[in-house]
């Protein structure tokens, strides 16, 4: 649940009152509505000629007698079958988790239950638990499969497995995670950015609370969107209304086709056939006459904005970052949404910020990292080398800590943003790369350039405190103010003009009128339509 309004809404969570707690209501739906053929008129085109007549003959309006054939279809419906394609399988209930977290065998007395990611790693051992309670289902179960966001590729996949209900979103651990039960389908290769989903049919048996849990051989470690992220794992069955299978057939299902046989019955009827008799009258004539208008014509005034009192403050976003574990030495992270920092194993970040030129000198630069979860010691900031590429660095070939610089104390929230004075390394434009690493063996989760808040280097320039130094320009916002002009705009000004206007005088026309009869057809059509035409021929 996200939104663009800067007003904070607050909503009743699954721990409040109970009557208001969020719920998803499924509806499933049975059998298909028939189709039923509707018939359409079709409109009858009438002639209206339009006649400009020199008012210099006088025509007398006369009675003409003439018999002109005009058929009018009148439809007679015929029960024709159409096959309608329904689903023999039934329905599709969709179940989204309840409840999910992941276990890290580096970090056993771990719990990640409000992170934003699940994963999945054989080195160290990263499996991710889910929770989903199906309701009660009209109809036998013909397929029941899992769906899970996957954030990061990886070429093996995963395996599902059953597991008891042993476990809690908010306490589960490495250390107290139940074991692994009967295996279900796999997932095979996975590509970033994509829905992945495995076979779990053999693991659902019908409305009760499902645990499951999703493991991997491969040592490369593979992130996904929890609940808790923007897309939540899901569980799709698909019932069986009566016990069929899973396909789809198609059933006839009579509906009404219109037919026509037309069969001539002669018929008087009166229609009016228009005699042309000239009448001198106004009619109206546009003119174009041109007005003055006003319109706005924004011109621009600059404001100045508000700065730190030293000076002006510049932001500058990271470059590049990634983080490296000791427990998988060769693993490049570089692909990561997130950030990490541990003891056991090691585990730290690296950051890259390429600062522009600077119009002054600086007063104070801080490095701002987004944390997602929370430390009671927090992460210390070190200088580093410049010899490491996003793409590339693992724990093997990342460059060694250079001198530290601040520390974050205490990370007392998630999603939070922490500082740390960096002001003694950040002296002017040009390259710095940071190191985040801690002393706990609590792991940290941070917001990495590819999430959803990227870390940031908050430089304050003094543009005030050297007299010999050049002004830093003054940041401007444009207001639009609006100035009058005048533009010339058309203006329709009628004029009567002397114009010839015919009248209509009826005369008697004898027509003939088609009456179908109904002839019963068996066409199969999804979609049946009629359209009958018309065609009348004026008579002067």
């Amino acid at each position: 649940m996200s939104t663009t309004s800067n007003t904070a809404t607050t909503f009743v969570s699954k721990d409040g009152t109970a009557a208001n707690r969020p719920q998803l209501v499924v509806r499933v739906g049975g059998s298909s509505p028939a189709s039923t053929a509707t018939k359409t008129p079709t409109p009858t085109a009438t002639h209206t000629p339009t006649n400009t007549f020199t008012p210099t003959k006088t025509f007398t309006p006369t009675n003409t007698f003439t018999p002109t054939a005009t058929f009018t279809a009148t439809l007679t419906p015929t029960i024709t079958p159409t096959p309608t394609v329904t689903a023999a399988g039934g329905s599709a209930v969709t179940v989204l988790a309840n409840a999910d977290s992941y276990i890290n065998g580096d970090a056993p007395t771990t719990n990640y239950g409000n992170s934003v990611s699940l994963r999945t790693d054989a080195s160290p051992i990263q499996r991710s638990y889910l929770r989903f309670n199906v309701p009660a289902l009209s109809g036998s179960i013909v397929s029941a499969t899992l769906r899970v966001f996957a954030n990061t590729a990886e070429t093996t996949g995963y395996s599902v497995f059953s597991t008891t209900n042993q476990w809690s979103e908010t306490t589960l651990n490495f250390g107290n995670a139940p074991a692994l039960g009967t295996q279900g389908g796999s997932s095979g290769r996975i590509t970033a950015g994509t829905w992945t989903q495995a076979d779990v049919t053999s693991l659902v048996t019908g409305a009760s609370e499902i645990n499951l849990v999703i493991s991997t051989i491969s040592n490369t470690a593979t992130n996904f969107s929890s609940r808790s992220g923007t897309n939540a794992p899901e569980l799709v069955i698909v019932l069986a209304g009566g016990g069929g299978a899973s396909s789809s057939t198609p059933t006839n299902t009579p509906t009404n086709i219109p037919t026509k046989t037309p069969t001539n019955t002669p018929t008087n009827t009166a229609t009016n056939t228009p005699t042309n008799t000239p009448m001198v009258g106004p009619s109206l004539t546009s003119t174009n006459t041109p007005t003055n208008t006003a319109t706005s014509t924004p011109t621009f005034t600059p404001t100045r904005t508000a700065t730190t009192a030293g000076g002006n403050t510049v932001t500058v976003p990271v470059t590049i970052d990634s983080y490296v574990s000791d427990a998988s030495p060769t693993t490049n992270f570089g692909t990561s949404m997130s950030l990490l920092t541990d003891a056991t194993p090691i585990v730290r970040s690296y950051l890259r910020f390429d600062v522009p030129t600077l119009s002054g000198t600086v007063i104070s630069a801080k490095l701002r990292v987004f944390a997602k979860s929370t430390s009671g010691v927090g992460y210390t900031v070190y200088s580093t080398g410049n010899t490491w590429n996003e793409t590339s660095i693992n724990f093997s070939n990342a460059p060694a800590l250079g001198g530290s610089l601040g520390n974050s104390g205490s990370i007392t929230t998630a999603n939070m943003w922490t500082e740390v004075d960096v002001t003694s390394l950040v002296t002017g434009s040009g390259q710095y790369n940071l190191v985040m690493a801690t002393t706990s063996n609590t792991q940290i989760s941070f917001s990495s350039r590819t999430g959803g808040n990227a870390p940031q280097l908050i430089i304050t320039v003094n543009s005030g405190s050297n007299a010999n130094q050049a002004p830093l320009p003054v940041t401007s916002v444009a207001p639009e103010t609006p100035t009058q002009t005048a533009t010339a705009a058309e203006t329709l000004t009628e004029t009567a003009i002397p114009t010839a206007i015919p009248s209509e005088t009826p005369t008697q026309t004898a027509t003939a009128t088609e009456t179908p009869t109904a002839t019963p057809t068996a066409i199969p059509s999804e979609t049946p339509t009629q359209t009958a035409t018309a065609t009348e021929t004026p008579t002067s």
